[in-house]
């Protein structure tokens, strides 16, 4: 009997892990004026993921993208959330995984200029 009633808390406990949204998040990175911080995810999986993408100046959301679909080994363009610096600000970005794997996403968050990406930080 308690073999059983084990049994049926951890597959309604994993059955409800399943559901929920996980959540990538990157550390600050500075930003300087006319640089833009942008928050970028990419597919690494073979199914299609659910992504909805924000971005964070100095802890406080000024961008977010609505939840998208990103196929398999797609960047996210259409996802990225865009903003041009301000005061040499630092940004984030936090990346919600609506539906999929969160194993299957890789994000950054990422400072730009008009020569290209100068430095990018990792979400975990």
């Amino acid at each position: 009997m308690k073999t059983s009633i084990w049994t049926i808390f951890l597959l309604l406990t994993l059955c409800g892990a399943a559901h929920a949204a996980a959540t990538l998040a990157t550390p600050p990175l500075r930003v300087d004026d006319d640089e833009i911080a942008a928050c970028t995810p990419l597919n690494v999986g073979t199914r299609d993921v659910i992504v909805r993408t924000e971005l964070y100046r100095s802890g406080s959301r000024v961008s977010q993208s609505g939840s998208r679909v990103l196929a398999p080994n797609q960047v996210g363009p259409g996802l990225s959330a865009l903003e041009t610096a301000r005061n040499g600000a630092p940004y984030s970005c936090r990346f919600t995984i609506e539906k999929g794997n969160k194993r299957s996403v890789r994000a950054v968050v990422e400072r730009r200029s008009q020569v290209g990406t100068e430095a990018a930080l990792e979400a975990r």
